[in-house]
């Protein structure tokens, strides 16, 4: 994708980052264009290292994020595996929605490497 002009990688990126955005099954299957384009104007791409922590049971909740690439892990505060989350998914989106527990529920490692896509709770 490096060998493209920077106006086609744009958009590319926003057509894969507005699939992440419909299929969020709390996104309103009703909403414009417009409202995607917009959210995905405030979306961050961040590169995170192979087994790093992206959230920490306990932590307050302020954002969620959208895996572009790679895979991550989310455990219980004991450790436990609760669930392997891939290239599409989403996590954290508690932060968002959810008004009454503003501290996170499970810790989320990253498996691999991953690219991810973050939406702040200002933001939305």
């Amino acid at each position: 994708m490096k060998d493209l002009p920077q106006s086609l990688r744009n958009e590319v990126q926003q057509h894969i980052l507005a699939s992440f955005i419909l299929n969020w099954e709390a996104f309103p299957k009703n909403s414009s264009i417009g409202v995607v384009h917009t959210i995905i104007k405030k979306l961050k791409l961040q590169i995170v290292p192979r087994n790093e922590f992206v959230i920490r049971a306990g932590s307050l909740a302020e954002e969620m994020y959208f895996i572009v690439k790679g895979c991550c892990r989310v455990q219980s505060v004991e450790g436990i595996e609760l669930a392997i989350l891939k290239r599409g998914q989403n996590f954290g989106e508690m932060g968002l929605l959810g008004e009454d527990n503003p501290l996170r529920q499970a810790s989320v490692v990253t498996i691999t490497k991953c690219s991810l896509a973050v939406l702040t709770k200002r933001d939305f």
